[in-house]
């Protein structure tokens, strides 16, 4: 739940403000009233370099007062727009409570095992998800207009979303949509096995034609070249995983080795990222 601002910090902080400043020029006022009577008695006695010189601090004291009075008559602006708009930014907060309110009694769903029902589930969840996606939506509109109102964050609630990440989770827009269980169907250990061959066969075929690129881009041995050898390095495809040899776990870098002295090294191929 949110607190009414009525009597906010903000309101307090401006008052704290405006007795500051008065403060501070009463402290000015006080501290010119001898140098105006020194200067008067330099002016009499015909002192001019006194006079110059008392002339310099009050005209500091008085520009310092000057920038006071602007800070009070700027103040007292705000507190005026403060007192006009509280009442206006109130409601905005009413507002957005009572959205935040009803967010929390949009997630009410008792849980079922059959998948036919998960899928019914999600669909209807979505809806919901929809339906807190334009509350939260609003409650932060609302939260931009009490800003603009009065110049304060309104600290409105947590958002919706935030608070059932469970929901975007299974109902999110970017969530695989789940689907009912197809019919099953017996598949023997040869057929899987010879299906999973079919699938990595395919796979090294187009890995093939990146090994291609990496190899056309390999840098020649450093080991060969200090016996002014010159030996190009090959792709080490006993290094990397089965399905993508002489790769390293990030894309596009590669494992090389000498043909001709077995000196190893990990080189990035841009051209093979995106391919």
């Amino acid at each position: 739940m949110m607190t009414d601002m009525t009597a906010s910090d903000f309101a307090e902080q401006l008052t704290a403000r405006l007795c500051e400043v008065d403060q501070k020029a009463a402290k000015i006022k006080s501290q010119m009233a001898p140098l105006i009577q020194e200067r008067e008695q330099a002016l009499v006695a015909g002192n001019t370099a006194t006079s110059v010189s008392l002339k310099h601090q009050l005209n500091e004291l008085q520009e310092r007062l000057e920038d006071l009075e602007y800070a009070k008559k700027a103040v007292q602006a705000k507190l005026r727009v403060y007192d006009q708009k509280a009442p206006d930014a109130a409601k905005v907060r009413d507002k957005a409570n009572a959205l935040w309110q009803e967010g929390r009694g949009l997630i009410d769903e008792e849980g079922r095992a059959l998948i036919d029902q998960f899928v019914k589930m999600q669909s209807r969840a979505r809806i919901v998800y929809g339906k807190a996606l334009e509350l939260d939506s609003k409650i932060e509109a609302l939260g931009k207009e009490h800003l603009r109102l009065v110049g304060r964050d309104m600290h409105g609630p947590d958002s919706i979303i935030h608070k059932v990440h469970q929901l975007g989770e299974f109902a999110g827009l970017n969530i695989q949509a789940i689907k009912p269980l197809e019919p099953w169907q017996y598949i023997s250990d040869e057929e899987l096995a010879a299906k999973q061959k079919e699938e990595l066969d395919k796979k090294l075929a187009q890995h093939e034609a990146r090994i291609k690129l990496a190899e056309a881009a390999a840098p020649d041995c450093p080991n060969c070249a200090r016996a002014k050898v010159e030996t190009k390095l090959v792709v080490a495809r006993r290094e990397g995983r089965s399905d993508q040899p002489g790769e390293s776990l990030y894309r596009g870098t590669w494992h090389f080795i000498c043909p001709k002295c077995g000196a190893t090294m990990t080189q990035s191929i841009p051209t093979t990222k995106t391919r």
